[in-house]
């Protein structure tokens, strides 16, 4: 059986071209002359070019936004009235809330990442799902991981091919978060020398 597969668009988000990982990596997987807005493989859509204007990187969503560090002060379950006082890393997105209204075991403490999903093309359910963690004060991951989720679905050869693509797509951001571990890793080993 032979399927007629339609070249893709490829087109990329204005600012691709920077080094370092990031979803603006990610090609369209329309197919090649659609009109209107690009798509990638996880439905996060943009315009055409980027303005001529030398601020344009600044002015797009994705830009990296600059903040101080996020410092979170929580109570300690296996210590009674002790505080444990923790700067996130950069790649943390967790708001902590749980471990600051409830408290927490030390080792318990975690910090998460983005959560990066690859939508089913039947309901959009995640199929995959990856995120980056570190406990770290735990003895069991003293180093930051990558955790991947799987979930199920069933589909039709067109579902198939889009789904193929997809998955090409995500193994190119996973590669990209491959990079943002790797700075995690070298991080939380600065860190830990830092507080001998």
């Amino acid at each position: 059986m032979q399927h007629n597969v339609q070249p893709l668009c490829g087109a990329r988000r204005p600012g691709w071209e920077r080094p370092g990982p990031g979803r603006r990596r990610l090609p369209c997987i329309l197919p090649a002359g659609h009109n209107g807005d690009h798509r990638d493989a996880f439905a996060q859509t943009w315009d055409g070019p980027s303005p001529a204007s030398g601020d344009a990187d600044l002015m797009r969503v994705d830009a990296p936004q600059v903040n101080g560090p996020r410092v979170h002060t929580v109570r300690l379950l296996d210590a009674p009235g002790a505080t444990l006082t923790v700067t996130c890393p950069d790649w943390c997105v967790s708001d902590h809330a749980d471990e600051k209204t409830h408290g927490t075991f030390a080792p318990d403490f975690t910090h998460h990442g983005e959560e990066l999903a690859l939508p089913s093309p039947t309901d959009g359910e995640p199929t995959l799902s990856a995120r980056i963690s570190h406990a770290p004060f735990s003895s069991i991951q003293r180093e930051p991981v990558m955790g991947v989720w799987p979930a199920n679905g069933d589909m039709g050869p067109d579902q198939v091919h889009e789904f193929a693509d997809r998955l090409r797509a995500y193994a190119d951001a996973l590669d990209c978060m491959s990079v943002d571990l790797d700075d995690a890793r070298l991080n939380a080993r600065d860190t830990h020398e830092g507080d001998r």
